[in-house]
């Protein structure tokens, strides 16, 4: 049976040739798609490190029109920023606070980072100051040693936090609580003190790739003012109405500040519809691809099973089923899928090869059954209705037709 499938495609392999490059186009942009879904679908379930609910990010900064010599000096800053935190955490909606280096610490591109040589070979990963309580309000979970404590501040060495990520790479195995990195020349060089690790951290959202963190206690005297806000975390739900109130409140507390507040889940949500949204347009562009394709493949089907009636009617004739003449018209769509899907499949083993964005291949593989399996699925859609009125074409009728 097979091998009359072969002959009967080879036989009208002309009239299929556009379908085949039809089958061939959507299979690879079907696999470029389920790539990409399965790709985000994969980062979006993996731990994000901080519990976005109930979390408001309060921005805090002076009119950026003010003269300079209006603006506050460092030293009033920090007078005025422990006076806010205080404030706040009286407030009883509010559980606990923490500053930040950013503004827009959570769900946004701005990072500090750096690189340094230890034992031979370069490190890189991003840097921000942080203070005790940021742990705790963020809900980072120490998997080794401890946070930062008040009197971290007054060490002598830089007192610092790593990622389990950036722990494996400087040290496998090992536990890095405890350790000292010395970094630089022995001149200039700078040593940092890791009194613990934190499981993962992915601030920039759910989407993106987890980098190595050092991150640094902020010591009793900075060369700067390092804190552009507070991130706050709330009790539980509140009304509506308590973000203007909380505003309000924190002018009438201190006018030297203008405030702003961003609920977590806001940016969230705008973060993920803006990475989704290009994956959606693509997706619709491919879908009305594959209708088209699909579309062609039902007409091109009916029209040869208009064309078939007496070979049809023949079969019936000798003693065929419905059954085996419906399979015959599924078999044949079939094979002419697969014989176009393992042209697809040479072309997207390319990216297996030269892999430039550095998916792995388990990905590639999901991808690849993907396609193949929605392909199946499509052409056994539109095959299926000629396929039954095929099987239900009567010998007689069929051959009195001839």
């Amino acid at each position: 049976m097979i091998r009359h499938f072969f002959v009967i495609l080879w036989n009208q392999r002309r009239r299929n040739s556009l379908l085949v490059i039809e089958i061939v186009l959507s299979f690879m942009a079907l696999f470029v798609l389920s790539a990409v879904v399965i790709h985000y679908y994969k980062k979006y379930k993996e731990p994000l490190g901080m519990d976005y609910k109930n979390m408001w990010a309060l921005h805090i900064h002076q009119d950026w029109n003010l003269p300079r010599e209006q603006r506050l000096n460092d030293s009033v800053m920090f007078l005025k920023f422990d006076e806010i935190k205080k404030y706040l955490l009286n407030d009883d909606q509010i559980a606990s606070a923490a500053y930040v280096s950013f503004s827009d610490f959570i769900y946004a591109q701005s990072n500090s980072s750096s690189c340094f040589n230890w034992n031979s070979k370069q490190y890189c990963y991003e840097t921000f100051r942080a203070e005790p309580d940021l742990a705790k309000t963020t809900g980072l979970k120490i998997t080794e040693g401890r946070w930062f404590l008040p009197e971290d501040k007054f060490s002598n060495i830089t007192t610092s936090v790593i990622n389990e990520k950036f722990r494996k790479e400087l040290f496998g195995d090992k536990p890095a609580a405890g350790e000292i990195i010395t970094v630089g020349e022995e001149k200039n060089s700078q040593k940092y003190k890791i009194v613990g690790v934190f499981e993962t951290l992915r601030r920039h959202g759910e989407f993106s790739d987890e980098p190595n963190f050092m991150i640094d206690a902020t010591p009793e005297k900075p060369r700067y003012f390092p804190w552009g806000g507070m991130l706050v975390r709330l009790k539980g739900d509140v009304p509506g109405s308590y973000e203007a109130k909380l505003v309000n409140k924190l002018i009438k507390f201190d006018k030297s500040f203008q405030y702003q507040i961003e609920k977590l889940e806001s940016m969230r949500r705008q973060y993920l519809i803006s990475e989704l949204a290009p994956i959606i347009i693509a997706g619709a562009v491919v879908i009305f691809l594959i209708v088209n394709v699909m579309l062609g493949l039902f007409g091109t089907l009916w029209l040869n099973i208009s064309r078939r009636k007496p070979e049809i009617g023949l079969r019936r004739a000798v003693g065929s089923s419905s059954t085996s003449v419906l399979l015959q018209i599924l078999g044949e769509t079939y094979l002419l899928a697969i014989i176009s899907m393992l042209f697809g499949l040479i072309l997207t083993s390319q990216v297996f090869i030269f892999n430039v964005y550095n998916t792995p291949v388990s990905t590639l593989v999901q991808a690849n059954l993907a396609a193949f399996l929605i392909i199946l699925l499509l052409c056994t859609i539109s095959a299926l209705s000629p396929a039954k009125i095929a099987a239900a074409l009567k010998p007689a009728e069929a051959l009195h037709e001839e």
